[in-house]
């Protein structure tokens, strides 16, 4: 659970995350998102997390949220969203 300041008051912020895993969880998430999934490393100086949204078919926006790959399983993606 997340509360963030909005204004006077307090906006209470949900998310949630979503587990792709497996040899195809990259090629599986690399056209439906909006950035490189391909670039997203387990470990090393090289980005391992990064903001990105989920399309349609129609390249409409479904979702914003945060897309890393998990440091401990390399082939586990994990998508953070609101939920």
């Amino acid at each position: 659970m997340i509360l963030r300041r909005f204004f006077s008051g307090f906006v209470h912020l949900e998310r949630g995350l979503v587990s792709v895993s497996g040899e195809e969880a990259t090629r599986f998430l690399h056209g439906p998102t909006t950035n490189n999934v391909n670039g997203l490393v387990a470990s090393g100086p090289h980005h391992h997390a990064q903001y990105t949204a989920m399309l349609n078919h129609m390249g409409r926006v479904l979702f914003e949220g945060f897309l890393w790959r998990n440091r401990l399983r390399g082939d586990e993606l994990l998508l953070e969203v609101q939920g």
